[in-house]
């Protein structure tokens, strides 16, 4: 039961960063630049000549670095060891993400944002699967 009650807890925190997300997404251009302007320039003062063009595409692996890492947190509550199940979960976000930006006034949505996207499930998925295989050994 409680085994359960675990999987459906991270099951409703990983869709609700994908709601998140998608969130963003729908947001318009100005409003998007406008929150952008913002970090941009507290990430500047720690990275003096990052442009705002890197912090957009930092922003989207970050996003979905997370929503990798939480994917994958939650099918190993179901205990399955293959890592295609988050892999595409991720990769479908990333499409709905970019087609959702196709919608909204003064943004658009890009295949090398997807691309973006999909390298920072990746990089989780792998990474999780790597720590949880070497934690597990370790253990035994």
């Amino acid at each position: 039961m409680k085994q359960n009650k675990k999987f459906w807890i991270s099951l409703t925190l990983t869709l609700l960063w994908c709601a998140f997300i998608f969130t963003r997404s729908m947001q318009a251009g100005e409003e998007s630049a406008a929150e952008s302007g913002w970090v941009l320039a507290f990430v500047q003062t720690i990275f003096p000549g990052i442009t705002e063009h890197a912090v957009r595409k930092l922003a989207h692996f970050s996003e979905f670095l997370l929503l990798g890492a939480m994917s994958t947190l939650t099918q190993f509550q179901t205990n399955q060891k293959n890592p295609t199940p988050s892999l595409l979960f991720g990769l479908l976000c990333a499409m709905a993400d970019e087609t959702i930006q196709l919608t909204v006034p003064g943004r658009s949505g890009r295949v090398q944002d997807v691309w973006i996207d999909f390298a920072g499930v990746t990089v989780a998925v792998t990474a999780t699967f790597l720590f949880h295989h070497f934690h597990q050994k370790k253990s035994k």
